[in-house]
């Protein structure tokens, strides 16, 4: 859909929306909403890609990894969702804030995700570890599937 200047309009999920964040590669637009949602759009055709759902409440703020695999979104329920950016699955749930998040950004090298609560905290999530740690349990969960005695 586009508006009057040939700009590209979405409709999003949700009456008000809170946060938007670019894929890196800017093929991807993803909207934070206020229905607990996160919609994933085609930049270049307009489409509604997928909703990811998980977080109890508004969604405050997205923000896409450096090298577009990871979007981290955060809520109402003070949690921070890292979701795979292939298979829109939720890869890991941080806990930590005691309010809502309300801002995120991946630092330039996508080593660390700071967040930012109404608890009145800045955390900074180390993203490697939790990259190493999902890595592991892929091996454990595939190594497990495929072991034969």
């Amino acid at each position: 859909m586009t508006d009057d200047t040939g700009a590209p309009r979405f409709r999003v999920s949700g009456p008000v929306f809170d946060g938007l964040a670019f894929k890196p590669d800017s093929t991807l637009l993803a909207a934070a909403s206020t229905q607990g949602l996160v919609d994933i759009w085609d930049v270049a055709s307009g489409e509604l890609i997928t909703q990811l759902h998980g977080h109890d409440g508004t969604v405050y703020c997205v923000d896409f990894h450096p090298d577009g695999t990871r979007l981290a979104s955060g809520g109402n329920d003070g949690t921070i969702r890292l979701w795979d950016t292939e298979t829109w699955e939720a890869v890991h749930v941080l806990r930590g804030h005691t309010s809502y998040v309300k801002a995120l950004v991946f630092s330039p090298d996508g080593s660390q995700l700071a967040s930012g609560s109404g608890d009145r905290t800045v955390r900074i999530w180390d993203t490697v570890s939790l990259a190493e740690r999902a890595r592991q349990a892929r091996e454990l969960r595939d190594g497990a599937s495929t072991h034969v005695p």
